[in-house]
């Protein structure tokens, strides 16, 4: 088990959701948690409940220039960082095929789902490498990242699973790169958490499909953690996710079989 104590650590999206409950487990564990978030009201409600000390940054996400600003001032502030957990994320309901699709919304979801994180992990290892020190960073990505899960295929949500599985992509690509680098790169993988893009449409958890396999964020914050003790690149929640990747799996191997192509012996 990690031990934080004495840790500086960073939290986007900290105001509410599986932010704010990883900047509960963390302070738990004794971290000093820079909690970062554009909502500074509910910022304040997460740091008033948590057990150890922490502070607060008000920053925008979706600003190109915000991510290393963020970076440089966590440092400026604490001296340097163990773990920078990129949670930040917001979601988007919509048909690709919407004439009147607002694509200044979809560039605001990439600047924060996608591009923010990989500006905070650029900036956290070359801070890193000047200071010649080890750190771990924590993404928040989605079941979407894998597969289309048979659960949410009503909710018309492309670009946010594109999104997603854009991120996910650039961090394997990020773990290969850093496997000698000063950064240990971990994927939080949930699937449904109960969390403000969810608890707008549903007002009691207790009334979720069965087959959303929902979750609190407490639960998920936990899971988080113990992948982060056990150094595990990906880190999923639910059961579910690996089920739903079949049809994927088995949609590529039918056109294999049907192309006539065949595996190298």
């Amino acid at each position: 088990m990690i031990d934080y104590t004495n840790q500086s650590v960073v939290v986007t999206g900290a105001a509410s959701g599986i932010g704010a409950a990883l900047a509960a487990a963390l302070s738990k564990r004794g971290a000093y948690v820079i909690c970062v978030d554009v909502n500074e009201e509910g910022l304040n409600h997460t740091l008033g409940s948590l057990d150890g000390e922490g502070e607060k940054i008000v920053c925008d996400l979706s600003k190109p220039e915000a991510a290393l600003m963020l970076v440089n001032e966590a440092f400026d502030a604490r001296g340097e960082i163990g773990l920078i957990c990129s949670n930040a994320g917001i979601g988007h309901r919509a048909k690709i095929t919407n004439p009147e699709l607002d694509y200044g919304q979809i560039d605001r979801l990439f600047e924060i789902n996608f591009h923010a994180g990989l500006k905070i992990a650029g900036a956290y290892a070359n801070k890193l490498d000047e200071m010649d020190a080890q750190g771990r960073i924590l993404f928040t990505a989605s079941e979407t990242s894998l597969s289309l899960p048979s659960a949410i295929r009503k909710n018309q949500v492309p670009y946010y699973s594109a999104s997603k599985h854009a991120l996910l992509g650039a961090l394997e690509w990020l773990a290969i790169e850093q496997a000698k680098g000063p950064l240990n790169v971990h994927v939080l993988i949930p699937g449904a958490v109960y969390t403000p893009l969810i608890s707008g449409r549903l007002k009691d958890p207790a009334d979720a499909w069965p087959e959303l396999e929902l979750i609190m964020p407490n639960a998920c914050a936990e899971i988080a953690l113990k992948g982060l003790d056990l150094d595990l690149l990906y880190i999923p929640t639910q059961a579910h996710i690996l089920d739903d990747m079949q049809s994927r799996i088995e949609g590529v191997r039918s056109a294999l079989h049907k192309l006539g192509i065949r595996s190298l012996p």
